[in-house]
């Protein structure tokens, strides 16, 4: 790279058209930056351009050539600060607000939102895209800090990163249409017992299937209920839970 093409990436910060003189620029991040971390990360960004892929020991360098009124240790701790913040990633292609600058991408973010403790084959089906781009597009999301999954039931569960982890076995079976069914009808009717709930599912399963799926909510704590001979008599939504049930099905 010449002197010449050396010399602009940063190109004065300051400038009224340079986006780094509005705070709206990094705003985005809801995060707090350094004056060093900004200017970092914009050379990184037109590193990006130029090169494609990030290389963590370039930057370091042309930010030392840029930033002169900074010492080089201090750069270094900017970058290590950026990269532990999920906003760099050393030989990734972007930075974490152009993630969702992808339409695939960013519909599959967007499913995963408004439907938390979705399965893959479940963010699949609704994103209709191939499991090569979904496996990828999740990898970028992770990384990037947009969204989590937990393993659950030998599924992948996925959540967006500011779901409250206390809720993940909820949510995992508020997307299961059985589980689903049954959340209703209990609500509906507080203290029901087992026979009466076994009326409102007597055409699409079985008395055991029922026990067996009631079994499996009263053990994850989603479901409590009165026993007799170790056998649920009566079932109620557990407490905890009981407003968050309430208020998925107001907006269903």
């Amino acid at each position: 790279m010449s002197n010449e093409q050396d010399k602009g990436l940063l190109v004065e910060l300051a400038k009224e058209d340079d986006p780094s003189s509005d705070p709206s620029f990094f705003s985005f991040y809801r995060l707090e930056f350094s004056p060093t971390e900004k200017k970092v990360l914009l050379i990184a960004k037109a590193l990006m351009e130029k090169h494609y892929l990030l290389n963590t020991e370039s930057l370091y360098r042309q930010a030392v050539r840029e930033i002169k009124d900074v010492a080089p240790e201090t750069i270094r701790t900017a970058i290590k600060m950026l990269l532990s913040k999920n906003i760099l990633f050393d030989g990734a292609a972007m930075t974490k607000d152009e993630v969702l600058g992808n339409e695939t991408r960013h519909r599959i973010f967007e499913i995963i939102y408004r439907r938390p403790g979705i399965h893959y084959s479940g963010i699949k089906a609704l994103a209709e895209t191939d499991s090569r781009s979904l496996s990828f597009h999740l990898n970028v999301l992770g990384r990037f800090g947009f969204v989590r999954f937990e393993q659950m039931n030998n599924n992948k569960a996925y959540y967006e990163i500011s779901s409250p982890r206390e809720c993940d076995i909820l949510f995992y079976y508020m997307q299961k249409e059985d589980a689903r069914d049954i959340f209703k009808v209990v609500l509906e009717h507080e203290s029901i017992s087992v026979d009466d709930l076994f009326t409102f599912f007597e055409d699409s399963m079985s008395r055991q299937t029922l026990l067996r799926k009631i079994k499996i909510l009263i053990e994850n704590d989603l479901i409590s209920g009165k026993f007799e001979a170790s056998r649920p008599i009566s079932l109620s939504i557990a407490p905890r839970y009981k407003s968050l049930i309430k208020a998925f099905f107001s907006r269903a």
